[in-house]
Formats: structure tokens, C-alpha cells, sequence
């Protein structure tokens, strides 16, 4: 039904609306960013100073999924820049893929002639908060089928939280040079089996068993996408785990009964090396393309260049940036 705008971004809702209802837009937008639209494009909160603004406002409603028209007994009257919006929102409104437009009301008000061809709907509530209006409520429930159809994951300043924490569980020696160049794979395993516990559990422990801090697991994450993006980076790192735990079982048996077959036995292990940093760029490329959504630094792309270290050791000394 849709098609995304904006790759591996967040699903994207411009709010159109005269200036006159500011106050009851303010109230509506905190109540979008609570639902996870914290991707929604306001110009009170996205215009920065010395910028263009209206190139700026026609790039957000180029680029936006959805277009939220906010109507009012005024805003219908009024000639001026929200006019101009919902011009360009109409142009829009013939591409593809097109943004869907929801005219929305703010207060009991005609619609515009040139907005009937879509079916609007009655936000504003009589009483109480915009979430506990009926028409709110259908309002978020068409925004989250579309962020569905596009598998386009919702915002959540929780989400953008967690993630923090991810980075600095990834951000470490272990995941930055090859598994190739370690000649001790035991200490590689035990860092995979941590990280591992870390985001499935919430506990995040040294070598010793000791717990550092306890971050929001992988169950935690409020958006399905973004959840099930990490359950695929949870994977990865099992994955990974079991192909060490075989090299470190193939290496014992080889060492205990059949040294002479060590030179034959080389080509097999560098493969298996090979295959485990495999699963180990495609986990930080993954987790990198979340961090990428929520505008967060990137995790080091991992090097080729051998390490003269043993980096794994590295990951089990206090790690002051990871304590809260």
C-alpha cells in the first residue's frame, strides 16, 4: 500500500497548521512524541535558527509518510504560509509514492473544498487529554498501520535511550579487530556470551560474574521493527558463540589426539574464523543502521589490520563509560 521515503529512517509525520492554534498543536504534538512519533516534523521544535525556513518546511513535506492537516474555524479562513502548505502537501499528494494526508480538526469546522477527497477526522477532545479521544485514538491506530505496511519503525525516546546502552556494549575491543588474528578463541567466547546475556537479559556482568548495571533488554524495545532487528542481532551472536565453542572443541581434540594433522586442520580453522567474523560485521552493520536512524554515533567498522593485543582481554577491565 505504501513505500518508504526515507530508507532506514523513522516513519515521518508533518504537522500542518496556522498559527493561531499553536497552543492546541503544542498539546498534540508532546501527545504524538509520547506514542512514538518522535520523528514528527513541528516547526516550533524542528527550525533552527538561520536556516530557510521555507525550504526547509517544503523538504519535511516532501519527504514525510504522512501529512497531518490541523483544521480550524480559522485556519479554513485564513490566508497565508498554511495555505501554502497545503498546496504543496496537494502537489505531493499526485507522485509516488505519495504521503497520506489526514485533515484533522481541531474544533467543529467546515472542510475545505480541496481537502474532501480525503476522509478527515475529529481530534479535538471535549474534555481531557487528545489520547483519551476517540478520534485520536484512530488517528494512531492508521499511523501504525502505516508505519506497518512500510516496515518503518516509530520513534520512542525510550527506544533512542536503550540503544544508548547498546552502543556501549558493542563498543568494544572484541567487536573491532578480526576474530582471525586471535590465536586464543576462549576469551572471544566468553565476550559473545556476555553480550549476549547483556541484551537479552538486561544484566550486564564482567569476566567474574560480577554485575556492572542493568540496562532495558531487547524485550523492552517499544517498536516491533527496531525489536525484531536486534532479536536478529541476538541471533547473530549465538550464532557466532556456537561456531567458537566448535573451535575451541576441534582445536582441543586436534591438540589431544592427532597433532600431526595440525597443518590440515589449518585451513578448516580459518574458515570457521572467517565464518564467525562474518556473523560479527553483520551484527554491528545492523546494529549501526539503528544507531543511524536515532542520529547516534556510529560503532567502528570492524579492521582488517591485525592487532598485536589480544583485544578480547581488553573487554574484561573496568569499563568506566558503561557505569551509570
Amino acid at each position: 500500500m505504501f513505500e518508504s521515503k526515507t530508507g532506514f529512517g523513522f516513519l515521518k509525520v508533518f504537522i500542518c497548521y496556522a498559527s493561531e492554534d499553536k497552543l492546541r498543536v503544542d498539546a498534540l504534538y508532546a501527545q504524538l512524541i509520547e506514542d512514538g512519533l518522535g520523528a514528527a516534523w513541528f516547526d516550533e521544535e524542528r527550525l533552527l535558527p538561520g536556516q530557510d525556513w521555507d525550504h526547509e518546511i517544503k523538504e519535511a513535506l516532501n519527504s514525510s509518510h504522512v501529512i497531518l492537516i490541523c483544521l480550524s474555524q480559522g485556519s479554513i479562513k485564513k490566508t497565508g504560509y498554511v495555505q501554502e502548505e497545503i498546496k504543496v502537501a496537494l502537489k505531493g499528494a499526485d507522485k509516488h509514492p505519495a504521503p497520506v494526508i489526514i485533515p484533522a480538526k481541531l474544533e467543529e469546522c467546515d472542510i475545505p473544498l480541496q481537502l474532501t477527497r480525503w476522509q478527515w477526522i475529529n481530534i479535538f477532545p471535549v474534555s481531557g487529554a487528545f489520547a483519551d479521544h476517540r478520534g485520536y485514538k484512530k488517528l494512531m491506530k492508521m499511523i501504525r498501520k502505516i508505519a506497518k505496511d512500510l516496515g518503518t519503525p516509530l520513534f520512542y525516546k525510550e527506544d533512542k535511550e536503550l540503544f544508548v546502552d547498546f552502543f556501549s556494549l558493542f563498543d568494544r575491543p572484541a567487536f573491532r579487530g578480526p576474530f582471525l588474528w586471535q590465536t586464543d578463541p576462549g576469551p572471544a567466547e566468553r565476550v559473545v556470551n556476555l553480550t549476549l546475556k547483556a541484551i537479552k537479559t538486561g544484566v550486564v556482568q564482567d569476566n567474574q560474574g560480577t554485575e556492572w548495571k542493568r540496562i532495558r533488554p531487547i524485550a523492552q524495545i517499544r517498536d516491533k521493527v527496531l525489536r525484531s532487528e536486534m532479536n536478529i542481532v541476538a541471533v547473530k551472536l549465538k550464532t557466532a558463540s556456537n561456531l567458537i565453542a566448535l573451535l575451541i572443541e576441534q582445536d582441543r581434540a586436534i591438540n589431544a589426539n592427532a597433532p600431526e594433522q595440525q597443518g590440515e586442520y589449518h585451513t578448516k580453522r580459518t574458515n570457521m574464523l572467517l565464518e564467525i567474523d562474518i556473523q560479527r560485521d553483520l551484527m554491528i552493520n545492523m546494529v549501526n543502521r539503528i544507531l543511524e536512524r536515532f542520529e547516534l554515533d556510529q560503532l567502528p567498522v570492524p579492521t582488517e589490520a591485525k592487532d598485536s593485543t589480544n583485544v578480547y582481554e581488553q573487554f574484561f577491565a573496568p569499563l568506566i563509560s558503561i557505569h551509570r
